[in-house]
């Protein structure tokens, strides 16, 4: 198998998982590019995460995430970074890993907050 990425291990920027990708070139120039750029241009017609992507191709996420940095360098491929990292991508990856185990999403508890005759009235300090 000849080498995909030569020379490199990491991306020329940082590509989060979850950063979406969607091809911006027309079909004549995404097939001047090589095959897998090509199947990744396929594949993007339609906006996908970066994890989707490489398990639709079978590919490590590693070497995905340098192609697609290729091709967002070459003006093939538009990504969408999340904005930041928060206490929210513990979530997402929680989310995630329920999806993946197959077990039916969560949803989100409402809390009311009672009326203030029914909260307990606070002592003053002596």
């Amino acid at each position: 198998m000849p080498l995909i990425t030569p020379n490199r291990l990491r991306p020329r920027y940082q590509l989060a998982i979850e950063a979406l990708v969607l091809t911006t070139a027309d079909p004549t120039r995404a097939a001047q590019q090589l095959p897998e750029h090509q199947r990744i241009c396929a594949l993007c017609r339609e906006v996908r995460s970066l994890a989707e992507t490489a398990a639709l191709l079978d590919m490590p996420l590693g070497v995905v995430r340098i192609l697609v940095a290729d091709l967002a360098e070459a003006g093939l491929v538009t990504i969408h970074q999340p904005a930041t990292h928060t206490s929210t991508d513990t979530a997402l990856l929680g989310r995630i890993l329920r999806a993946l185990r197959g077990e039916p999403p969560t949803t989100p508890r409402l809390c009311r907050t009672p009326p203030a005759s029914s909260c307990p009235r606070r002592r003053s300090a002596p």
